[in-house]
């Protein structure tokens, strides 16, 4: 269900199945689900992608207790599902259906010494 408008849509089970798996494989108890469904309107509001995948249900945004975002990441890459983007700084793995690729954001600009 989107947080804003609170229309909902059904998500798509692939990803389901991919974030129990992975919580099993790399020893998580929880999935943590920041991002699923998002409407035009809340998609917009967050600055999403012009087609995001979220706006379809074919997509989620999550963090597994215990696990670091750089095994998750690594994890999802190797699945082949389809679009991976980790987010280090925030620490999440966005993960969703279309085509296989994969994109970072990058922790924080480092200080440059004088």
């Amino acid at each position: 269900r989107c947080w804003r408008t609170r229309k909902y849509t059904h998500v798509d089970p692939r990803l389901v199945v991919a974030s129990v798996q992975a919580a099993r494989r790399l020893g998580s108890g929880n999935v943590i689900v920041l991002s699923a469904f998002r409407t035009l309107r809340a998609n917009m509001e967050i600055g999403g992608a012009l087609r995001s995948f979220h706006m379809n249900g074919q997509a989620l945004d999550i963090r597994l207790v215990g696990v670091s975002t750089r095994k998750l990441c690594a994890y999802f890459r190797r699945l082949k599902l389809g679009g991976v983007g980790c987010y280090w700084k925030k620490r999440f793995v966005h993960i969703d259906v279309g085509k296989v690729r994969s994109w970072s954001r990058p922790k924080r600009a480092r200080k440059r010494a004088r």
